[in-house]
């Protein structure tokens, strides 16, 4: 959102609490509809945890969607349907592990066909495990990739990126001279899960 007001802030704070909660109900019950709960296990694939934090967003998307349908200035985040893929308008070899993209409340919540740099949001960076030759790959990696968002969208100032490595996630906000790297979020504990709720709905 642009030019939060005082009301539009404390519509994001409750927004961010009550699905925090729901997710937080999900996680202590044995539902077995959300596989993102098992997304906190000790050593997935990095193919798995595609699927398990693309289920994520749109699990918050949904929500979003459900009370803020008619609030101006509201977008949803939403995951590419493409996973480990290179981008048609992409001049490079490398593939994309997840990307996202936004989209206004009135269309579906759902993963969209859309997969081109030309659209993108952000680019999200995965790997297996937590150790520091894997993060500085996936930071290395998401740098590589950001240059082509710029190629193709010439009016863009910043970029969002995201890197995960096996349940920690950190969010990267790229400039022309820095970059800047949130606190880790520890998918295994509910607090983190809370911080990636308040990023993706903010």
């Amino acid at each position: 959102m642009t030019n939060p007001t005082r009301s539009t802030k404390r519509q994001v704070t409750k927004t961010v609490d009550e699905i925090a909660s729901e997710m937080e109900d999900i996680f202590s019950s044995d539902n077995d509809k959300h596989k993102f709960t098992e997304w906190p296990g000790t050593d997935s694939l990095e193919r798995v945890i595609y699927g398990y934090f693309s289920e994520f967003v749109l699990f918050v998307a949904e929500r979003v969607k459900e009370r803020h349908l008619d609030t101006s200035g509201w977008q949803m985040v939403l995951p590419s349907r493409l996973t480990d893929y290179k981008p048609s308008d992409s001049n490079t070899t490398e593939r994309l592990d997840v990307s996202l993209f936004l989209e206004d409340m009135h269309k579906e919540a759902a993963a969209l066909k859309e997969s081109d740099y030309a659209d993108m949001f952000a680019i999200v960076e995965v790997k297996r495990r937590d150790s520091p030759a894997e993060i500085n790959n996936a930071l290395s990696q998401l740098f590589c990739y950001s240059q082509n968002i710029y190629i193709n969208q010439l009016n863009r100032r910043f970029l969002w990126g995201l890197t995960i490595w096996g349940s920690h996630v950190c969010a990267e906000v790229m400039v022309h001279d820095k970059v800047l790297v949130s606190s880790t979020m520890d998918i295994r504990k509910a607090e983190g899960r809370k911080q990636l709720v308040s990023l993706l709905v903010h």
